[in-house]
């Protein structure tokens, strides 16, 4: 399995990226953040340090996600999402202090639908 990273994306020193992991146009991952194997990550997606994502997650164009989001092992994310770090954030007043994390679980199988 081979990685792919678009000529487009800025990847900076010390993001890690796991085997089989596409990265398309324009995304930017910062440095801490971790890519498991087999993630695809769609056009512009924007991945803060200290991110964790775990082996196979999906997501589409134009999410951000910021320190403290965690993924566990096949999570989607739709497009145009973002997962910021503060319980209730304000331009005018800092809560760098007041990070907390996000937890992305993997989902349980669905029942059949009854016919």
């Amino acid at each position: 399995m081979s990685t792919y990273i678009h000529p487009t994306a800025v990847i900076d020193p010390g993001a890690s990226i796991g085997q089989g992991s596409k990265v398309w146009h324009f995304c930017h991952l910062m440095p801490d953040c971790h890519l498991g194997e087999g993630c695809i990550l769609g056009q512009n997606v924007f991945v803060a340090p200290g991110v964790w994502l775990g082996n196979g997650v999906k997501i589409q164009n134009n999410v951000s996600l910021y320190t403290g989001v965690r993924c566990e092992d096949e999570v989607f994310i739709g497009p145009s999402a973002v997962f910021t770090n503060v319980i209730n954030p304000r331009a005018g007043i800092e809560r760098k202090d007041q990070f907390r994390t996000t937890l992305l679980k993997k989902a349980l199988p669905l029942a059949p639908m009854p016919r």
